[in-house]
């Protein structure tokens, strides 16, 4: 089921040009449970995760925590540290769990050598 149902039109949208991925049947209601599983499935495809903000305790940081069990990049773009939500980020990079992002241009590079190194195509 679409969540939240005020996306449903956007959700329509994106499986009538490319591909919605669940590991839930269709038909179940959105569930915490839910949310917190999908970071798995996020993590899993992609070849690379970016934290630019979270919380210590949050579905960002969850999904990074996946990526490095699967053994896969993850990058963290600082923040304050009065910021709650620099703490995310702000722990990877202290606990040398992710390489600093500062800048756009940083994150495109990491992108592309990943992408490189998985044997995926780059412009």
């Amino acid at each position: 089921m679409p969540y939240p149902a005020a996306h449903t039109e956007l959700l329509d949208a994106i499986a009538a040009q490319g591909v919605i991925v669940s590991e839930w049947p269709p038909g179940l209601i959105a569930s915490r449970l839910r949310f917190l599983t999908r970071n798995r499935v996020i993590a899993a495809l992609a070849t690379a995760t970016l934290v630019a903000e979270a919380g210590e305790r949050s579905g960002a940081m969850a999904t990074a925590r996946h990526a490095r069990s699967l053994r896969r990049l993850v990058a963290a773009v600082p923040g304050p540290i009065t910021s709650d939500l620099s703490r995310g980020p702000n722990s990877l990079i202290r606990k040398r769990q992710a390489i600093l992002a500062t800048n756009g241009g940083e994150v495109i590079d990491t992108a592309l050598s990943v992408g490189s190194a998985a044997g995926v195509q780059t412009p």
